[in-house]
């Protein structure tokens, strides 16, 4: 995979010289003291950029975007990281480059390249594992992925209007599933499970074709308080496990009718919330 699509030539604007070393040790303390305990973590794959300077022997401050192509491809050319590596990995890129224009070192273009990129970066990057154990695993690492990712969130309002419409828009599709259900088993209660789950599969797509569940940014979720930003990770956790089931069985019903409960008290929460933020 190639980032060469970035065009080159240099910039010809006078940099503030600071010696190599020196910068690293600064901002290596400074990702100390903002994450603590995960410093050590991010600090690693910090090793692979400083290895990128040395090498190529060039300072800091006279990185330019022809040489964005190779830092990706010889030096991050990471594989098969976990959703929670590729986040420590992408915000140490992105500390480091809001650390650069501080010291006023020409960074903005690289800022300005990892954050159009993020999902192409991500991509080039993250392990290819099932949905299921992606949102395992983004439950499991939540409170570590919070840490990184809301410190550059925090200053933005957060989008309640966002949260709310995904939560309604899926308790909508929940409901519509358990009403296409009851329905189908009334008109012919000897229905078998196979015709159930075509039958419910074709109404649903009519129904609900013109009313699709609008995504929850990452920005949104990030900017929301950590105990209700982690729950609406769980809704997705949720989701999977009632997908186990077959549409119309006892243990879908069951699991169906908790996840609506659960996104009921998720959006009254919400809401309580959006009410005292006013």
């Amino acid at each position: 995979m190639s980032f060469a699509y970035i065009s080159e030539g240099g910039d010809t604007r006078s940099h503030k010289k600071i010696d190599n070393e020196r910068l690293f040790g600064e901002f290596e303390q400074t990702i100390k003291e903002k994450y603590g305990a995960m410093a050590d973590d991010m600090l690693s794959f910090f090793d692979d950029l400083t290895l990128f300077f040395t090498e190529q022997h060039i300072p800091v401050t006279d990185l330019s975007k022809k040489h964005v192509d190779r830092l990706m491809t010889d030096y991050l050319n990471y594989e098969d990281l976990t959703d929670a590596e590729c986040s420590m990995a992408y915000q140490t890129l992105l500390d480091f480059a809001d650390f650069s224009l501080k010291i006023n070192s020409d960074a903005a273009f690289f800022k300005d390249f990892l954050e159009k990129q993020k999902e192409t970066i991500y991509d080039y990057w993250c392990f290819d594992t099932n949905a299921e154990s992606k949102f395992q695993e983004l439950f499991n690492n939540f409170d570590m992925l919070y840490a990184m990712e809301h410190p550059e969130m925090q200053n933005k309002k957060p989008d309640f209007n966002d949260a709310l419409c995904f939560i309604d828009d899926l308790h909508h599709v929940l409901d519509t599933i358990r009403t296409l259900v009851a329905e189908a088993k009334k008109t012919k209660p000897t229905i078998t499970d196979d015709d159930l789950q075509k039958t419910i599969q074709e109404r649903l797509t009519k129904q609900i074709k013109n009313s699709p569940i609008n995504d929850c940014s990452e920005e949104t979720l990030f900017s929301l308080p950590k105990p209700i930003a982690k729950r609406f990770v769980e809704i997705g956790c949720k989701v999977l496990e009632l997908n186990k089931f077959s549409r119309g069985s006892k243990d879908y019903l069951d699991t169906l009718e908790a996840l609506m409960v659960f996104l009921e008290k998720l959006r009254d929460d919400i809401k309580k919330l959006k009410t005292k933020k006013k």
